[in-house]
């Protein structure tokens, strides 16, 4: 079946169903609507050597965001008129909720590098004390292995950060 015959078959369920339907149309109008209506509804079966087809066309709309479609929000104003004001001030307090959280990350992760790096100081400089105090009465083999201790730590936190330092710049320079 044409589509020209299923538009001329549709038009007269219509009007047998409402005689006033398209009054006040103009031709293009009209055909427009039976266009819509033809391309909203599955195509009919068709019989081919034994097998049944159908064709189906489906259109699907997606938008992502903090905030809903614009024509939603209207759609929410005819029901609730204060309803689009109280979504997007839901959605900047989130908004402004994930930022504070990520604040607080990013400070918690400064502040335990701080830590940690204030005990590494104590442990190495407890070390290199230790070693002067032992080298000062002649315990010379545990002063200099205590020494030596403190400032092997010293040195591998300093150069540790630099290597990692230097691996991350020669990963980004290759990555570009």
């Amino acid at each position: 079946m044409s589509d020209l015959s299923r538009k001329n078959d549709l038009e007269k369920q219509i009007v047998e169903q409402s005689p006033t339907a398209f009054e006040g149309l103009s031709r293009t109008k009209k055909d427009k609507l039976l266009n819509y209506f033809l391309n909203s509804q599955p195509k009919p079966q068709v019989q081919r050597q034994g097998k049944v087809q159908s064709q189906r066309t489906t259109q699907q709309t997606f938008y992502q965001g903090a905030l809903p479609h614009p024509d939603l929000m209207q759609g929410f104003k005819s029901v609730y008129p204060e309803l689009p004001h109280e979504i997007t001030k839901m959605a900047i307090d989130a908004e402004k909720h994930m930022m504070s959280r990520e604040d607080n990350i990013i400070s918690n992760v400064f502040r335990l590098k701080e830590k940690g790096q204030l005990f590494a100081f104590i442990i190495s400089m407890t070390s290199i004390v230790g070693g002067i105090i032992l080298l000062a009465i002649d315990k010379n083999v545990a002063g200099y292995i205590a020494g030596s201790t403190g400032l092997v730590l010293i040195t591998a936190m300093f150069l540790g950060t630099r290597v990692k330092g230097l691996s991350k710049d020669t990963e980004e320079e290759e990555i570009e």
